[in-house]
Order: structure tokens, then sequence, then C-alpha cells
């Protein structure tokens, strides 16, 4: 996606090169960007303008100037030619001075609390590469960018930022820096736009820093057995989907398994974008749906025992009887954590190769919200993975007071957390209107989920009721309502904006883990409602502090 715009079209251009320019950044740029175009200052010594500004999160805010034509400097001066001569002209004091024009400005509006910002200062020479012509005392190389820059344009205003001035103390502006300073110098949006901004630049930059996950499996390409462990947000799902789609690719027949059937639908999703003989080789599906696969006919009035114990043991001599061609070369099991010690022979067991078959576990040992922690009775290389890439900031740092370790946050910044005290008997009502309030801020229905902790919504059972469980997870998809669900259902899946309804926990021992699943879920918007001290008993002292901090004012 291209720079957001500051206007989105600009109709008036001082020359032909300014408007080549201007569309060459707004598509080199990503999204998170904001350019502006054509801004003015007043002040004591004048009107100053400023062609583009950009402002950059993570990198700065950059003050940009284009000049077109023939420039040079000689004799301690700027000179242009035009057609009525030689004059003279200082396309650099004129920048430099917009640039700190930029920064008094925020710096005086009262809505700008913020510390100063690392700022540059850029002049564009669109019809002149670089040539001794151009060097001057106030254009140092990296500032200066010239006709054969321009495909990387960009490029060169990042590097100056993360380079060349990367040890000058002023601090990098935030995603939330960025659009405030936006709204500042450039106009209030609309604030459903703002929504769809912040939705759409989280995903795009989820996506990037998610894909960048990968690298991990290439450095341990040639293990075959392999334990992924990570907290929430860490990419997990995808590395495990990713893991399975290269087998695949390579020719390997693999089962990808995981407990919860929502997830299910999810990968089976995703799926369909691989290659036909990729998918030809996938059997995705939860553990105890390999039992019909092999055979084995699944008694629907069975027991706790029963789908711990008995269907297990059924399962595992389905499994040594099976011919090579219902085997597997290897085995991807997602959210592994939820699986018991005795499911995993029978999974063994549906290895072609019992000593060389690939083994990948993805697993988180605090996402565990069913009380299993089984582990297949097998020498695995383990692996951590230590950055969140999924939650924004403002989530994580909710997720490190209930027991998440500092992971690095790459997931960016996001609006803030809330969270509204109610009696439990009142959460649903609540949530219901939490959701319709996201609405009124321009989330979409399919970016919301309501959440519970214990019991089922009302609606969600009523949506079962009407739908049944397949009909009711194929409503995951649909765009026109939000999703309602519970915490343990909804492991491995997200939403951008989550209102967590906390209405009880099973056990006080797994209530930490729900927790941490429920907070997890939101991408980038996250609302809390429950009660205060039911909350802080089970995510302890440090989430009630936050809790505090959090809550509503009405």
């Amino acid at each position: 996606m291209p720079a957001r715009c500051i206007p989105e079209r600009p109709t008036q251009w001082a020359h032909r090169t300014e408007q080549q320019v201007w569309e060459l950044l707004r598509k080199q740029f990503s999204s998170d960007t904001v350019l502006i175009h054509s801004l003015r200052f007043s002040a004591a010594d004048g009107d100053w303008e400023a062609d583009f500004i950009a402002l950059i999160p993570g990198s700065g805010f950059a003050t940009i100037e284009v000049k077109g034509g023939q420039l040079w400097y000689e004799d301690g001066q700027w000179w242009q030619r035009t057609r009525d001569g030689d004059k003279q002209k200082d396309p650099v004091t004129q920048v430099m001075r917009a640039k700190y024009l930029v920064g008094r400005y925020l710096k005086n509006n009262a809505k700008w609390s913020r510390q100063r910002v690392r700022s540059a200062h850029f002049v564009v020479f669109p019809d002149m590469e670089w040539s001794e012509n151009l060097q001057a005392p106030n254009l140092p190389r990296e500032y200066a960018i010239t006709k054969g820059d321009l495909p990387g344009a960009a490029g060169r205003i990042w590097d100056v930022f993360n380079g060349y001035l990367q040890d000058e103390p002023k601090a990098t502006p935030s995603l939330v820096d960025v659009d405030l300073a936006a709204e500042i110098l450039g106009g209030r949006l609309d604030p459903q736009a703002d929504v769809a901004m912040w939705r759409e630049v989280r995903e795009d930059h989820v996506d990037r820093v998610t894909a960048d996950q990968a690298k991990i499996l290439k450095a341990v390409q040639s293990n075959r057995r392999i334990e992924v462990k990570g907290g929430p947000g860490s990419g997990k799902t995808w590395l495990a989907l990713e893991q399975a789609r290269r087998l695949c690719e390579s020719g390997e027949r693999v089962a990808l398994v995981c407990y919860s059937k929502g997830l299910t639908t999810w990968l089976r999703r995703q799926v369909q974008h691989w290659s036909q003989d990729a998918q030809d080789r996938i059997w995705i599906g939860t553990f105890h749906s390999l039992a019909p696969l092999w055979g084995e006919e699944i008694s629907p009035d069975g027991d706790p025992a029963y789908w711990e114990e008995t269907l297990p043991q059924l399962m595992l001599q389905r499994a040594r009887e099976l011919v090579d061609a219902g085997r597997f070369d290897s085995l991807v099991v997602d959210e592994a954590q939820d699986f018991a010690d005795s499911w995993w022979p029978p999974l063994l067991a549906s290895l072609k190769d019992q000593e060389l078959g690939g083994v990948f576990i993805f697993g988180d040992e605090h996402q565990g919200v069913f009380g299993r922690d089984g582990a297949p009775s097998i020498d695995v290389f383990t692996l951590a993975l230590d950055e969140n890439v999924r939650n924004s900031t403002q989530i994580a740092e909710v997720l490190r007071t209930v027991g998440q370790k500092r992971n690095e946050v790459l997931g960016g910044e996001g609006p803030p957390v809330e969270f509204i005290q109610c009696d439990p008997s009142a959460v649903y009502d609540l949530a219901d209107e939490l959701a319709i309030e996201l609405l009124d801020e321009g989330w979409r229905p399919q970016d919301i989920a309501v959440l519970t902790t214990l019991h089922r919504h009302p609606m969600h059972v009523s949506r079962v009721g009407m739908e049944g469980r397949d009909g009711f997870w194929e409503s995951f998809w649909d765009a026109d309502d939000y999703f309602y669900c519970t915490t343990a259902g909804f492991k491995g899946l997200e939403r951008p904006a989550v209102v967590l309804a906390v209405d009880g926990f099973r056990s006080g021992e797994l209530a930490v883990d729900v927790l941490n699943v429920g907070l997890s879920r939101a991408r980038d918007r996250l609302i809390i409602c429950g009660d205060f001290e039911q909350l802080k008993t089970a995510g302890g002292k440090e989430f009630g502090k936050a809790l505090k901090r959090l809550q509503r004012k009405d």
C-alpha cells in the first residue's frame, strides 16, 4: 500500500517535476507513512514553504524541497538557470528553515506533548545527476536526491534516519506520533477513515514482520525434529503453516494437526492459496478427526476418559495398521500445549519413517487452557521465539503484567487498551454495547470478536443452535456481523478488535492462561470488561495495577 497523503489528491503543483517526485514518493513509502503536500509557515523573517513533509514511523520527520531545472553552487551562493537568466536561489536554506518551523510548530501546539523527534531535510534535483556543481558545505551528499537516485528515493531518506543519523539522541517517532503530527500539521481526518487506516497499516506491518519469521525455518531446515516455543503473538501458527507448505512443496505428505475446530477452519482457508500440488499433499484437522480417516468410528456420547484415553488407544491400533499410502512423511502440530500425552503415540505411529519422519511442534506452555501439557517421547531440537510480531505495543504491555516475558515487540503502535468495570452478571450486555461502540468508531463487523472466558455468550449459543458447529465456524468469515466465541475456542485465531468479556474462569490454576489467550487475540484494539477483583485475582497484582490505569473514566 502507498503512503497516506494530505491532501489525498493534490491539485496545485509548482512545476511538473514536483508532481512526478510526489507520485514516486507516494508509491515508494509504505502505508504507515504520511506524506503532506505544500505546507506554508509564517515567521518573523517571512513566509516559508515546505514542498513535502514525510512523517515516517520508526525513522523521523523529513522536510523535502524539489528543485527542477539546472542548479549549481558557486562562490558561496546557490544559482538556478531560468528563462530570465541565472538567479540566486538557495534551496538548502529554504528547506532547512522549513524543517525548523515544522519542529517549532509541533512543539508549541498544545496537543503535542511528545519529546522532540528526529528530523532531517532533503533537496531533490530531479533533472540533474550528482556532480561537483552540487557540492556545498550546507548540503551533505546524503541529503541530496538526484535524478539517478529517484528510483530509491524513499530508501535514501530511510537510510539517513537509520544510518547517518542513527546516533542522534532525538527519538524516532512512533505510529501514534506520526498520526498526531499529521493531525496537527494537516488537519483532522474522518474518525472512521482513521480506524480504516489503523487497520490497514497494522495489517500490512504485521504481515511484513511475520513473514520475516520464515528465516527461522530456513536456519533449521536440515533438522527433522523441532519444537518451537513462543508466547502470544510470536507467529507460531504462521510458522507452522509455512513449514507445512514447504514440506508439501518438496513432495512430502503432511498432517497439520491442531486442537481447535476454529483454527482448523482458518488453516484450511489459508491452504487454498497454495499450489494445487501442495494442496493435494496436506491433511488438516484436529487430532480426533484422524480417527475416521483411519477407519475408527467415533462415539458422540463418549465421556472425558473416552476422548483422553480410550479413543487414542483405538487410534493407535489403527495407525499401526496403516499402509504407506495412508501414512505421513511429516507431522506439523500447532497449539501443541493442548495435546494430551496419550495423543502422541498414534500420531507418531502414523509416520512412514519412524526414525526420520518429520515432527514439527509449535506451542506455548502459558496458553494451556485445557489443563493438558503432553509431549512426545522423542528427542527434539527446541527453538524459542522471543519476538511478538502480532500484538500492538499497548496490548503487549498488558500481556507482560500477567507473566509474559518481555519479548521484543515488533507489532507496532495501536490504540489504547481500555478496561470497563462491571458485575459478571452484566458482562454480556455490556460486551454487546462495546461491540456497537467499535462499529461507531469505524471498525468493520468482520474486524470484531466478542470473547468470553467461561461460558458461551447467549449469541454464541444461538448461532451454534441455528447453524450447527460447522456452520458456526464458517460464519467466522462473514463480513456483515462480528464473531462471538469463547476464549478457549478462539485459540490460534485473532481479530483486529476484541471485546474480552470476563464472565469467570473454569479453575483458578488455568485462569492466568485463559487471560493470556484472551488478551492476545486482539491485534490492534482491546477492550476488557468484567469485575476488577476477579480479574486481579486471576492475573495478579501487576495486572490489577494495569487495569486501574486503563479503566475508562465515565
